[in-house]
């Protein structure tokens, strides 16, 4: 009985060792795609370049904030007037400035009022008019509607300047 315990423990014993060995030192000559890849080896830290130092007998010139500002060539909504709160009447809203553009020179023709493109990221908005207050917006809107736009009273800074 005592035999029969020891052969399985013996044969266990031995196909354990061989592949434990076999683990511990694969055969150089053999290629096995499933093994896992070798590490490539990380360099010690390299030293960093020295900084070049320039030195000037004068400080550098200074920098002209200003002279940006002399090229801004600023675009039709923008004036040097004072802003108000007022209303306008929107007519159309587009991501597309070549629209925006081509509807707003359709409805300056077809209506009597100011026409203004607001660039109001993401979109471009096409508005009518410069009011004070609600009821001459509600009779230009009224107007507009007539004519054959979707329209409808918004509020918007108005330029000092337009309201004139």
């Amino acid at each position: 009985m005592m035999r029969v315990a020891i052969i399985p423990l013996v044969f266990i014993l031995i196909f354990g060792g061989c592949t434990y060995v076999s683990q511990i030192s694969p055969s150089s000559d053999r290629h096995d795609d499933t093994a896992e890849p070798r590490q490539a080896m990380i360099p010690e830290i390299e030293e960093t370049p020295p900084v070049a130092v320039v030195s000037r007998d004068e400080p550098p010139a200074p920098v002209e904030y200003q002279s940006l500002a002399d090229h801004y060539v600023p675009d039709g909504n923008v004036s040097d007037g004072a802003v108000v709160r007022g209303l306008r009447v929107q007519l159309y809203v587009t991501p597309n400035s070549a629209s925006a553009d081509s509807f707003a020179a359709k409805a300056e023709i077809d209506l009597d009022f100011p026409i203004y493109i607001i660039f109001d990221p993401p979109n471009y908005k096409v508005r009518a008019g410069n009011f004070a207050d609600r009821t001459e917006a509600v009779e230009a809107e009224t107007i507009i509607r007539r004519r054959g736009y979707e329209a409808f009273i918004v509020p918007d800074d108005l330029s000092t300047e337009d309201t004139d």
